[in-house]
């Protein structure tokens, strides 16, 4: 049985918007994407900018992690320490980890989105590979 999937980033409009994505294109039905700050209460879409840097658009509104999405998950993947940290905290779990083995910068600060975007996807292919 596939675990259900949740990734975490802060605002829930560009690293775990994508990563969503990138599961659901790869065939992976069970994953969804949340943030931890207050703007991804926002329903604010999916910035064109890691669109671009992906390659591709998709329609996706941000939403702000809850009791319910951590309570469907199986496993959440956020994009740094300081999340997993923070989530794990704030609704008394151990289900969160790094997507990888670093902290994937922000590309809203960094301006780096075709490198978050590759850094992603290589995490993406490695979990789902780990999966099969």
């Amino acid at each position: 049985m596939k675990p259900n999937i949740l990734v975490v980033c802060s605002g829930n409009i560009n690293r775990s918007a994508v990563a969503e994505q990138m599961f659901k294109d790869k065939g992976y039905t069970n994953v969804d994407s949340a943030g931890l700050g207050k703007g991804a209460l926002k329903g604010l879409p999916a910035t064109k900018r890691i669109m671009n840097a992906y390659g591709k658009y998709f329609e996706h509104k941000s939403k702000q992690v809850d009791f319910l999405l951590v309570e469907w998950a199986d496993v959440i993947y956020c994009m740094g320490s300081g999340q997993v940290a923070k989530l794990n905290k704030k609704f008394l779990t151990n289900k969160a980890r790094r997507l990888a083995n670093y902290n994937i910068a922000d590309p809203h600060f960094t301006k780096e989105y075709a490198l978050s975007v590759v850094q992603i996807k290589k995490e993406v292919e490695r979990i789902l590979c780990e999966l099969e």
